[in-house]
């Protein structure tokens, strides 16, 4: 009686593991593309609000923070637009 039910929920799992699979096979690339986008948009987000801040800041030591921060903003884009992680040191694929 026990078998059954262990062949029965081997069988489903093996059935639910194939669909899983398949939909992980149809959706991957329409994923990856849609976080690439939206780390692109994060990315240049980042460098737009870096370049205000250096605009209209007077000091000095402030856009010395600055620039070193739009560089980093940089390094990261074009680390994005060449299909590696944002951050070479995490596991994260997403911009923060």
């Amino acid at each position: 009686m026990y078998l059954q039910y262990f062949v029965q929920f081997r069988l489903f799992f093996n059935h639910f593991r194939f669909l899983a699979y398949l939909f992980i096979y149809l959706c991957y690339d329409k994923i990856m593309k849609n976080l690439k986008e939206n780390n692109i948009k994060k990315a240049l987000w980042h460098i737009k609000r870096h370049c205000n801040n250096i605009e209209n800041n007077n000091e000095s030591e402030y856009r010395k923070i600055e620039l070193f921060h739009l560089k980093s903003s940089i390094e990261i884009l074009t680390r994005i637009l060449n299909n590696e992680k944002p951050y070479p040191n995490l596991d994260r694929e997403e911009v923060f």
